[in-house]
């Protein structure tokens, strides 16, 4: 059973080592190694090629950059195994990585979830690892765990998992272009449609290494486009989500998180990249918070909201939660 693996690559220079030679490291042996420069400005696309040179069962495609969807939907089409990995150029695996998941795909399953490490360098200084379940080596889940896995932070990306080529290629599943938040997220559940009644398998071990680099993650950053891009996020999430039929349970979990990204929207506008004054902070989160997608998700939600906040969702105004938050920081 061959196993395709696509990393998509752009200006890593300096750590992208850790990523190639981890996979080339693997005790699996029957793997093709794809590798993405999504138009790199320093050496990145050299480091590839040299890399190509000596291992043949590594392809390199150099494109224009057009960012990490385009890089993992170019590396699909180029793909010829029969399961497809992702790995980010940043982040490395355990040597037993794609052993692990390929033993639990020819047994029969089409999606299989490794645990993972949260690194913040390349000495596997773990910050936390990331599990299902601690008391099982393989949890064997059904769409009444999805949820569960979500809110671990096991479910929305590509790059702890094992898809099968055919139900990608089959169902035309890719990664959505079009938002450049969340859109791995959109593929996984794209995914999960096809396959939502069968069974599918989470390793409890950590075998991924990711790297999390908090001054330049995207949720860590200002972005002036959150409330649509979330409003987007949830549109899409929710088309896929009622097609599975899910527990109340699960829908209400479900629910909350939607509620969580329109949260989100309003500590967005206070990280210190937005140059709006505090009057016109406020302002724009009062905006917010009046809109139908925000109180929709609101009232969706069935989260112990702080009072606080409760009064400002019924007032349609940020300043209840402005004041509790400056408070907060003088205390």
């Amino acid at each position: 059973m061959k196993i395709s693996i696509i990393v998509p690559v752009y200006n890593v220079e300096n750590v992208l080592r850790y990523c190639v030679d981890s996979i080339l490291n693997q005790t699996f042996r029957d793997f093709e190694l794809i590798l993405i420069d999504d138009g790199s400005t320093d050496k990145s696309g050299e480091i590839c090629d040299k890399y190509a040179l000596n291992n043949s069962n590594i392809v390199v495609e150099h494109i224009e950059n057009q960012g990490v969807s385009k890089a993992r939907n170019t590396g699909i089409e180029l793909a010829k195994g029969e399961y497809i990995c992702f790995i980010d150029s940043d982040d490395y695996v355990d040597k037993e990585f794609i052993k692990e998941m390929a033993s639990k795909a020819e047994e029969g399953f089409d999606f299989v979830i490794t645990a993972y490490h949260w690194t913040k360098d390349y000495n596997n200084s773990t910050i936390k690892n990331v599990i299902y379940k601690d008391d099982e080596i393989y949890s064997v889940v059904d769409k009444n765990n999805l949820m569960e896995l979500s809110n671990l932070v096991l479910l929305s990306q590509p790059w702890n998992k094992m898809f099968k080529r055919d139900i990608l290629i089959d169902n035309s599943i890719r990664m959505p272009e079009d938002i450049s938040l969340g859109e791995d997220t959109v593929f996984v559940y794209r995914y999960l449609s096809c396959i939502i009644n069968d069974s599918f398998c989470v390793i409890n071990k950590p075998l991924y290494f990711y790297f999390s680099n908090n001054a330049n993650s995207l949720l860590n950053k200002y972005r002036e486009d959150l409330f649509d891009t979330n409003v987007s996020l949830n549109k899409y999430l929710s088309k896929e989500v009622k097609k599975w039929n899910l527990s109340d349970y699960n829908n209400q979990l479900f629910f909350n998180s939607c509620y969580y990204r329109m949260e989100n929207v309003l500590f967005n506008t206070f990280r210190k990249e937005n140059n709006l004054s505090n009057k016109e902070r406020i302002n724009y989160n009062s905006e917010v918070i009046k809109s139908y997608e925000f109180q929709y998700w609101v009232k969706k939600s069935s989260i112990n909201i702080n009072p606080i906040f409760k009064i400002a969702y019924r007032i349609k105004s940020f300043y209840p939660i402005y004041l509790l938050q400056k408070l907060k920081r003088v205390n």
